[in-house]
């Protein structure tokens, strides 16, 4: 409207509280001002989370620890016991055991990890990092410790079918909440814009979701990512059902994702090995030594192998491989399989058109009036090189070999079928129960791991909704599979079910009870299937090769052949939330002292306590100066250490710190401490 004013500011104006009107049409300024086109939602704020086990005192945010009241108030001060609480100029009093204290998204905050322990195996491998904690604050931790340094991040997040598989601000989001897409969203926004901050140039982020939120997730991605940088939605086919009215929706989605899709570009075409190959390549080599290296023989060995193969066998049903039925016998390609194709030319080339003679009759062999498609000299070098095959006589033509290892690649498809119960009887086998139904394939994620990172062996991946820890165990798998070195990341929060939260409740127990805690995703799946597939041992002392029985004798699920851990190191972390004023007293260095760990690339000994000069340990790829009086003997030493590759300095002054780092080797990366990370949480507010 022009002169006449809104009907809406008239209303406003019948708002008596000053402050309240001003809050109310800030609210109203920021819906108005949404875009017409692209997608809408409200953003839901506040978003936080409950800190059980932390002291209320004053400064601190609370809540209600009944849950009746959803506000963040602010604690006043403690008194006896007792809180006095502040809220849009509302106060009460309540007793700190009725309350809980509780984080708001988008104020600063002040994470450190506390280790639970960890499992070496790996010699000098990273550590793999199990962290237990809320995802949102985990990515600004991560982001501190990993900004640019992602290869790839794998997230499944809750497909907010309206079951109430998801909790939003402390609740449950079930079909009958009308804000339920919108709070999805806004909650999916917050961590995807922070989630980009920490991907590598050539970065690629993979989401999984079904169709419940599939048209709404894509938008969002185009917004957060730039839709320049899709490269794809890939259908998971997960099984079939026949009860179904309309059509079955049994198949999930994959959005793929770049951070640069024109710099990822510049690198080489993902594909992938294509299924049989290795098994058709290895049935040639074992072909050829059985038969004495006779071509002959190997060949009908090898088409007797295909034909004693399944019927659905690559190997034997894949067009493209069934028709390499061949094992040579040229010194140069000895037990190699091969098919043969056309040489001739698929137009008239006068110029290519002369006689090749017969390797035995020496008469010219039969020639297509378009002529050879290679030119003399490269024919007959091809001959020489033995991949040119002559019919028994010159009334035949020439065909030449196609071997089977230069086609060992292929592009990938965008649709793949994959049965879940084989991840489902997987995971019981590992924890010894079927309680966790549909946790994802390890197989399958294995598999996209090493196509969106290019096979690269070190590959950093991150995934910050791990639920049951797939990802990581793919990963474990994967270095297992090839040799590689890659670091998975993975968080989840020890969220407890619907179903289990009712029963705790009932039964009189809290979030931050022990009976509560143990009920939940990380402490009850996480943590021990990690455990067990790294050691190859049960918690309960049984190894994963052996079956699982109940306690009538009764199998649960078979145990894995060959299943004895992997050559991997793992740690296992909990997110906590530090006081500023202790850290900047210096008094901290413990709590933090794991993040820089983290930092500095997680591979070596932890420098966990404050030294009374500067600590380097041996093995360690990186070292912290506590005093820099001792700044000296501390730059000779980090300067004799090639694998020393970060340096924390404490101190106050910038111009102290300057020529410290100076005085290193450039290739060293130094930063100073504490202001370097109190100064990354206050001005990374919400991702920003």
């Amino acid at each position: 409207m022009t002169d006449e004013r809104r009907r809406i500011d008239v209303l406003l104006d019948q708002v008596a509280d000053q402050a309240l009107r001003d809050r109310i049409a800030a609210e109203i300024t920021q819906i108005t001002g949404k875009k017409k086109w692209g997608l809408n939602f409200e953003e839901h704020l506040p978003e936080g989370i409950r800190i059980p086990k932390a002291r209320v005192r004053r400064g601190v945010r609370a809540q209600l620890r009944d849950g009746s009241d959803p506000r963040y108030w602010e604690v006043k001060r403690v008194v006896g016991g007792v809180a006095q609480l502040h809220h849009d100029g509302e106060t009460r009093e309540v007793p700190t055991g009725d309350l809980v204290v509780a984080r708001v998204f988008d104020e600063p905050v002040y994470p450190g990890f506390t280790p639970l322990g960890s499992i070496e195996r790996g010699g000098d491998k990273p550590h793999h990092l199990v962290i237990e904690g809320e995802n949102f604050h985990a990515l600004e931790t991560l982001r501190y410790t990993h900004e640019g340094k992602v290869d790839l991040i794998y997230i499944d997040p809750p497909y907010n079918t309206g079951a109430g598989d998801w909790i939003y601000n402390d609740r449950y989001v079930g079909d009958a909440d009308a804000y339920r897409h919108s709070k999805w969203l806004s909650f999916m926004q917050k961590r995807l814009e922070l989630a980009r901050h920490l991907l590598a140039p050539t970065g690629v982020i993979i989401v999984a979701i079904d169709d419940n939120e599939h048209h709404r997730l894509r938008v969002l991605l185009d917004e957060v990512f730039g839709e320049q940088n899709f490269l794809g939605n890939v259908v998971w086919q997960g099984g079939r059902k026949n009860n179904v009215k309309f059509i079955a929706d049994t198949h999930d989605y994959m959005l793929f994702f770049a951070k640069d899709k024109a710099l990822l570009s510049t690198g080489d075409a993902w594909k992938e090995s294509r299924p049989g190959y290795d098994e058709l390549l290895q049935a040639g080599l074992d072909a050829w030594e059985e038969s004495g290296h006779d071509a002959a023989a190997a060949t009908a060995l090898l088409r007797n192998w295909r034909r004693a193969l399944p019927a659905d066998h690559p190997a034997r049903a894949e067009r493209g491989l069934n028709m390499y039925d061949q094992v040579d016998g040229h010194p140069k390609h000895a037990g190699k399989v091969y098919s043969t194709g056309d040489l001739r030319n698929p137009f008239p080339r006068p110029n290519l058109q002369y006689d090749i003679p017969h390797p035995v009759d020496g008469k010219p062999v039969k020639m297509h009036p378009n002529g050879w498609i290679w030119s003399r000299e490269r024919m007959m070098q091809a001959i020489e090189d033995g991949i040119v095959v002559f019919a028994p006589d010159s009334t035949g033509s020439a065909r030449q070999k196609r071997f089977l290892e230069a086609g060992s690649q292929q592009s990938v498809a965008p649709v793949f079928t994959q049965d879940r119960s084989k991840a489902t009887r997987s995971l019981a086998a590992i924890l010894g129960t079927n309680d966790f139904p549909f946790p994802k394939d390890v197989d399958v994620i294995a598999r996209w791991v090493n196509i969106a990172t290019g096979g690269q062996p070190s590959a950093v991946v991150l995934d910050f909704f791990a639920g049951t820890g797939t990802t990581a165990h793919a990963v474990l798998q994967l270095n297992a599979t090839d040799g590689g070195h890659r670091q998975s990341i993975v968080v989840t929060n020890n969220e407890v079910g619907q179903k289990a939260a009712t029963a705790l409740t009932k039964a009189g127990h809290a979030a931050g009870d022990p009976e509560w805690e143990a009920e939940g995703v990380f402490e009850k799946v996480t943590l021990p299937r990690i455990q067990t597939v790294v050691t190859g041992t049960r918690r309960d002392g049984s190894k994963l090769t052996d079956p699982v029985m109940d306690a009538d004798g009764k199998k649960i699920a078979s145990g894995i052949p060959g299943a004895i851990g992997y050559d991997e190191n793992v740690t296992f972390l909990k997110l906590d939330y530090l006081d500023r004023d202790d850290i900047a007293a210096d008094d901290a260095f413990r709590q933090i002292a794991t993040l820089l760990w983290v930092k500095a690339g997680g591979r070596g000994p932890v420098i966990a306590e404050h030294a009374e000069a500067f600590a380097a340990p041996e093995g360690a790829n990186y070292a912290v100066l506590f005093s820099v009086a001792e700044w000296a003997p501390f730059v000779e030493l980090v300067n004799s250490r090639p694998e020393i590759e970060t340096v924390y300095v404490v101190s106050d002054s910038e111009t102290t710190y300057g020529p410290i780092v100076r005085a290193m080797r450039p290739e060293v990366s130094s930063f100073r401490l504490y202001e370097n990370y109190l100064s990354n949480f206050e001005i990374n507010v919400g991702g920003r």
